[in-house]
């Protein structure tokens, strides 16, 4: 098993992404198909992903982080239609596919099936899970440049991939929508100035769970992003409008088709 020391990292990701095998057979990524997969990623780990395939030709992928403890429960069968129901990143699966996205929601490795703790996506044993499911998708995407996009928790993810991810095995920009505002990335490993791919920062102004201010000063630690900004929403009043809720504020609730749009249409401006 990977160790937990950040010195092990480079290792442990070189072991795993020997580990990937054959994915998805070709008629199960036909335009407009959904197929879910299980990928090995380290020795006896699995990640289970949901795929969503445009029914035109894809411009970028974009592999969904989801915030929380990152569970979204993907059953074996799942579709377009079983995202309804989830938090932000998980209903908002088919809207990416639909604007040209070959998208990607990740699930827990299959050790945690309970959910990731927080202090977990800042380990090697994470950083090689994200390493094997990108080179999975870049595998089967053809090559298009692939964006890591986190929602709230699912933003030190992205941010710990980008900083410590070599250019061959690393995201090609990254998408931080309702991030946390303490630090994203451990204290004691690399920062936001290590990241060094096009990152987009969404964030909602009405947002209760992480306040604007906060968002707004990860900006200026973002010194090594070749291309860096910052799109700012409003959504409508609602129940949980002043909760970390998955219908309120910190969700996108109401907005997931124009804030998705707008992430597409920065993507695609590259």
């Amino acid at each position: 098993m990977c160790g937990l020391r950040l010195m092990h990292a480079a290792a442990c990701v070189a072991f795993v992404v020997g580990l990937i095998v054959a994915g998805a057979p070709a008629s199960a990524q036909a335009p407009g198909s959904a197929f879910v997969a299980d990928l090995p990623t380290r020795p006896g780990v699995t990640v289970r992903m949901l795929t969503l395939v445009p029914p035109g030709r894809p411009s970028f992928a974009a592999v969904l982080l989801v915030g929380g403890n990152g569970v979204t429960g993907i059953p074996a069968n799942a579709d377009a239609a079983w995202t309804r129901d989830g938090s932000f990143l998980v209903r908002s699966s088919p809207l990416f596919r639909d604007r040209g996205a070959y998208t990607v929601l990740v699930e827990v490795p299959s050790d945690l099936r309970g959910g990731m703790p927080t202090a977990f996506r800042n380990t090697p044993e994470h950083l090689a899970d994200l390493a094997a499911v990108i080179a999975d998708v870049r595998r089967r995407a053809a090559d298009l440049p692939v964006w890591l996009v986190g929602s709230s928790n699912g933003t030190r993810s992205a941010a710990y991939a980008a900083a410590l991810l070599p250019p061959t095995r690393g995201p090609d920009g990254i998408v931080l929508t309702a991030s946390v505002a303490r630090p994203i990335i451990a204290t004691h490993g690399p920062s936001l100035a290590d990241i060094r791919v096009p990152t987009l920062l969404v964030h909602n102004r009405l947002d209760a769970c992480t306040p604007l201010a906060g968002a707004q000063a990860l900006r200026f630690q973002l010194s090594g992003a070749p291309r860096q900004d910052m799109l700012l929403v409003s959504s409508a009043a609602s129940p949980e409008a002043g909760t970390c809720g998955l219908y309120g504020a910190h969700s996108f609730y109401g907005i997931e088709a124009e804030v998705v749009a707008a992430i597409a249409g920065w993507i695609d401006r590259r």
